[in-house]
């Protein structure tokens, strides 16, 4: 399957819900994207993406002999659409979900914020002209980075890569006490030489 975003993304990740509606040849897989524009304002996004089961049956006229395969650019089979934007602050460097709470989204920005969001809370269009408000933002490292996961084993524990000029820095950014929203539980810590 090929589809062409409106916009570059700097960024991909699936989320793991899968849907399957019965008597389908299909399944409805989402996606996290984040859009990278200098001049517009820029988005967080969940996709959702129209795959083919395994046992799909294919139409023959969609068969290109010359490159030996159904379907191609364009297929009217398989469909992306663009569920949910969040107006976002800047360009979205990087973005992930988080492994025990896949609503939770956390992003890296040109900045050194980390800006967290519970996309469920947001509408699916945002008013272009709103600002971005994100529910947590996360300061402390000093420059951009790219790097940017959470921990699959420690609910709310976030790691941030950033480069600096000999080396790689990456801090545990925060983790969950009561609830992952409050300030008050945010502890940073740092961690060197990690490879």
């Amino acid at each position: 399957m090929t589809h062409a975003l409106e916009w570059p993304s700097l960024t991909a990740q699936w989320l793991p819900d899968v849907t399957r509606p019965e008597g389908k040849d299909f399944s409805i897989h989402r996606l996290v994207l984040g859009t990278h524009m200098w001049d517009e304002q820029n988005h967080l996004a969940i996709a959702s993406v129209r795959l083919h089961n395994d046992d799909a049956q294919f139409d023959a006229s969609h068969y290109g002999s010359e490159k030996g395969e159904f379907g191609g650019f364009g297929s009217v089979s398989e469909k992306t659409e663009i569920e949910i934007k969040i107006n976002h602050e800047r360009e979205v460097n990087r973005a992930r979900y988080m492994p025990q709470n896949p609503c939770i989204l956390a992003t890296k920005t040109p900045s050194s914020d980390v800006l967290v969001f519970d996309y469920t809370k947001y509408p699916s269009k945002p008013d272009p002209s709103a600002e971005c408000v994100p529910d947590l933002r996360l300061h402390g490292h000093q420059k951009e980075g790219y790097g940017l996961s959470w921990n699959p084993n420690l609910t709310g524990h976030l790691v941030l890569q950033m480069s600096i000029p000999s080396a790689y820095g990456t801090s545990v950014l925060f983790q969950r006490r009561e609830k992952w929203m409050r300030r008050s539980s945010l502890q940073a810590s740092a961690v060197v030489n990690v490879s």
